[in-house]
């Protein structure tokens, strides 16, 4: 919207523009905010801890009785651990080979825009 000359030249455009609000998306950062959702919800929570256990070595401690549910530090800091658990959910591959893709890295080019954000 902003390159969009169009845009800024209506009346009061430029109150537009001062609300504007960046969200730019790492990798680390989907798939971090991924995990936080399947420790909220009761029907992934348990599966998606022995997961994390079993495919990547990493402990998620959940205090009983907390409504705050901290993705641990490994799985948002570390992209290979990422992957490790993203790929023993959805495969290495899309389709019949490595040709049509890998969904860890499908996925996140995918709800870029043309400028990569």
């Amino acid at each position: 919207m902003e390159s969009d000359r169009e845009i800024w030249s209506i009346r009061d455009g430029s109150k537009l523009k001062q609300n504007a609000v960046s969200l730019i998306w790492n990798t680390r950062d989907l798939y971090g905010f991924v995990w936080h959702w399947f420790l909220l919800d009761q029907s992934t929570r348990v599966e998606f801890i022995s997961l994390c256990l079993s495919a990547a070595k990493v402990s998620v401690n959940i205090p009983t009785g907390e409504n705050l549910i901290k993705v641990p530090n490994a799985l948002l800091d570390d992209e290979e651990k990422q992957k490790t658990i993203f790929e023993k959910l959805a495969g290495t591959m899309m389709g019949a080979g490595s040709r049509k893709g890998h969904p860890y890295t499908w996925i996140p080019k995918h709800l870029a825009d043309a400028r990569g954000q």
